[in-house]
């Protein structure tokens, strides 16, 4: 990670691939700029830019978020990008601030909408963990369940709900 000049692979792909490769052959949804759930089932493998899954490919670069079945995952035992700080291409301008939104907003219950094609996407949660280019939101009702994980690249709102 980090041979794109600072470009969106580095800052939102990398860091999904790295995240899908630790949730392979769990039942999961996911999002993408397409505005459907292009898969209902599990992640096979996530390499070179690809999620293979039990229903087809689907481009990294077009995830906008993950959900479905990961209670059974430790938030805590995903690895995540650690977070850095950009100073030139998409990830200063994009991911950067939202990152750090996020981060500002650690164990607090927000309102997330992300990229969902022609609707953004809404979600409810606690921010569990930010890492660069991802944020895991836990559930409101169960802090140590995933309820979904989202590239901070495709953040259309953030609301917290202060």
């Amino acid at each position: 990670m980090g041979f794109f000049d600072k470009t969106i692979c580095d800052c939102c792909v990398c860091p999904m691939q790295g995240v899908m490769q630790q949730i392979t052959d769990l039942g999961v949804f996911i999002d993408t700029t397409s505005g459907n759930q292009t898969v209902v089932g599990q992640i096979i493998s996530a390499d070179n830019f690809i999620a293979n899954t039990s229903e087809g490919s689907v481009p990294i670069c077009n995830v906008t978020g993950i959900g479905g079945t990961l209670g059974s995952v430790d938030i805590n035992e995903i690895t995540l990008k650690p977070i850095s700080i950009d100073n030139k291409g998409e990830c200063r301008c994009c991911e950067d601030p939202a990152t750090n939104e996020l981060q500002s907003l650690t164990n607090e219950e927000v309102e997330i909408e992300y990229v969902g094609g022609s609707n953004p996407i809404p979600v409810t949660g606690i921010v569990s963990r930010v890492g660069e280019g991802i944020v895991i939101l836990a559930f409101t009702f169960d802090p140590t369940s995933i309820n979904r994980i989202i590239s901070t690249c495709q953040i259309t709102r953030i609301n917290p709900n202060r």
